[in-house]
């Protein structure tokens, strides 16, 4: 098997307005990339329906390097945790290509 190098997914399920804001905060901060899919789900708060014919949440996911992943993390405990019903997961993967991340 070829070399793994490890890196961070940092996997974020948000309200579908704040997409935008979310996407050009992760790119901001340093990530080469991410993918995006529409959501539907329950949670504490509610279950989020598909009222408007548009999914109500998004999952943003971004794989990254240790220090934009950090960065990533915490720009969304100051900026966006508090105020939004948003998850944020981090998760230690291993990819082929580090240099891509």
């Amino acid at each position: 098997m070829d070399k793994l190098t490890a890196v961070k997914r940092i996997t974020i399920y948000a309200d579908s307005g704040l997409e935008q804001h979310l996407l050009d905060k992760v790119c901001k901060f340093g990530a080469k990339g991410y993918t995006l899919l529409d959501a539907r789900g329950a949670g504490s708060r509610s279950v989020m329906t598909n009222v408007f014919g548009r999914s109500p949440l998004v999952r943003i996911e971004v794989i990254a390097n240790e220090a934009t992943a950090q960065r990533i993390v915490s720009h969304l405990r100051s900026d966006v945790l508090g105020l939004q019903a948003v998850t944020v997961t981090v998760e230690d993967v291993k990819v082929i290509r580090a240099d891509h991340f």
